[in-house]
């Protein structure tokens, strides 16, 4: 991978230089298709503007000298923000990215939406209406080396806790960070899953008003509790170890459908197509080779055609590859999907930023696959 070509690709395309050492960049080739992969599902929510973005080495030399100052004073951390300053450090989880961009997007809310700080930390006080959050003196003491531990333990264990409103202790650090941590379970992979525990299993009102604010400022997708409810029926169709409720199949499908039809935009249209694809795919056997091609194959498809190509998207590759060699046994259409999947994970793997949102659609369409 060319650094300076990732450089110039990286400020091309989304108007942000790409900052740190050529060797780190270079070898996080598969990282900054990550990357870009969360900077295009941040911008398709809520556009926003980044500047620079840093990938600060782990190596103390290697770091940026304002990194350098960070590492020397102040606990450890997987990434900052500063106005539209972004550092992510090069071993960092990537949903740390959605939580510095939360931070961004809400100071950028904050400009011309004052009260969203104060209609949200009104929903975290205690009974007699004092703050949650911790006291000044203790948010700056768990930034600086030394001075951490007084914040370990007390409040923090005795007040932040989910039944406060609180996804995690960290949460309860203040407003900002609060925001952050909600917006990025939001936005994590797995965090479809936890919300749903919090907020439909264990009736969480604290943070579905939360989230129903973040909603409103667009810092959260205004369709994400409903997302919530079709994730779980989709859960109650598969359930553990894909053994599910036979039952509630027709009712996820109708739902996704309803879903997709009042959100035909949504961010989640790809992996929503995907699920639908493998439900019908999983209730095809015995139905024939037509209901294959007419039912199963075009929702697969569609899949494909998601503004984002990014959950489900290869993995409903990999299952068009098996339908057409084990099933229609189709040799040529599965080698092409064969070798979509091999294109797949080399332009991952250097690091390509067009990834997210065109995949391999120009391959397949090249080759004789008909998408539309």
């Amino acid at each position: 991978m060319d650094q300076s070509g990732t450089r110039s690709d990286f400020k091309e395309k989304f108007d942000t230089e790409l900052v740190g050492n050529s060797s780190d960049i270079k070898k996080n080739g598969q990282n900054i298709s990550q990357i870009a992969e969360v900077l295009y599902i941040e911008q398709y929510e809520k556009p926003f503007n980044l500047d620079f973005l840093s990938i600060e080495s782990e190596k103390p030399w290697k770091k940026h000298l304002v990194d350098q100052l960070s590492w020397l004073m102040t606990t450890g951390h997987s990434g900052y923000a500063v106005g539209d300053y972004i550092s992510l450090h090069e071993n960092a989880n990537i949903s740390t990215l959605h939580h510095e961009i939360k931070h961004t997007k809400t100071l950028d809310t904050l400009k011309n939406n004052p009260e969203f700080k104060k209609r949200w930390e009104a929903l975290a006080v205690d009974i007699e209406g004092n703050s949650l959050y911790l006291p000044k003196i203790q948010q700056i003491a768990s930034r600086f080396k030394g001075l951490a531990k007084l914040v370990n333990g007390g409040s923090r264990d005795k007040n932040h806790t989910e039944e406060n409103g609180f996804v995690t202790k960290y949460a309860g650090t203040n407003f900002y960070e609060d925001v952050a941590e909600i917006g990025e379970l939001a936005e994590e992979f797995n965090g479809a899953q936890e919300m749903s525990r919090i907020i439909l299993k264990d009736k969480n009102d604290l943070v579905k008003q939360k989230v129903e604010l973040a909603q409103e400022y667009g810092l959260i997708v205004p369709e994400f509790l409903d997302y919530l409810e079709l994730h779980k029926l989709y859960t109650d169709t598969w359930g553990s170890y894909g053994i599910g409720s036979l039952n509630a199949t027709p009712k996820f499908l109708e739902a996704s459908e309803r879903f997709l039809e009042e959100n035909p935009k949504s961010k989640y249209y790809g992996e929503i197509k995907f699920a639908r694809a493998t439900t019908f795919d999983a209730n095809s056997y015995g139905k024939g080779e037509n209901y294959l091609r007419e039912v199963v194959i075009p929702e697969y498809y569609d899949s494909l055609t998601s503004p984002l190509k990014i959950c489900g998207y290869s993995a409903a590759l990999d299952d068009l590859k098996n339908i057409y060699d084990y099933r229609l046994n189709d040799q040529k259409t599965a080698d092409i999907f064969q070798n979509a999947i091999n294109l797949y994970y080399d332009l991952d793997k250097e690091g390509n930023l067009d990834l997210p949102i065109k995949g391999v659609n120009d391959y397949l369409t090249a080759n004789g696959i008909d998408l539309e």
